[in-house]
Formats: structure tokens, sequence, C-alpha cells
């Protein structure tokens, strides 16, 4: 099974010309068994766009970086279709 977090972009930290993203992420559901609901995580990978008021679900995997700590690596990625009738 891929391991995912899905939730919300907070933050760019780190933004390059070809759309590699080093960003926060609070994360509100993952299968990730060490990984808290409402954990802000860093993120990294290559995205199009990203907004404060969609919900994602970022696939990856969780790694340490020997600098930075833990990040979560993404490979590819998803908008969250709202739920809500009014959304």
């Amino acid at each position: 099974m891929d391991k995912y977090i899905q939730g919300q972009f907070k933050k760019t930290i780190f933004k390059s010309d070809n759309g590699y993203i080093i960003g926060l992420f609070k994360i509100k559901e993952t299968n990730i068994s060490n990984i808290d609901i409402n954990k802000i995580i860093t993120f990294t990978g290559y995205f199009t766009d990203l907004n404060d008021i969609d919900n994602y679900i970022f696939y990856g995997e969780l790694v340490n970086h020997d600098k930075y700590g833990e990040q979560f690596k993404v490979n590819s990625y998803k908008i969250v279709l709202p739920e809500e009738k009014d959304s």
C-alpha cells in the first residue's frame, strides 16, 4: 500500500524554477503509524501549483534528511474534492 498524508498545504519554504518545492503541510489523515494527526511536517517534491484553500493527498515516503530531519518526499499528489454539499 502506498504511504500517504492528507491535509492542507501551509507554507512554501523554498521554490526552484523547475517546480521543486520544500514546504510545510498540516496532516489531517495518514496511513503512516508513527505520524500524528494535526502535525505539521516538512515536505519535498515537484508541484505545478499549490494553495492553502484546497486539501491534498500526497503519496510518497517518510525520509530522514541528514541536515533537516524528518521530511515527507512526495512522488505524486492530487487535490481532494470537497464532500460537503455547500462546497
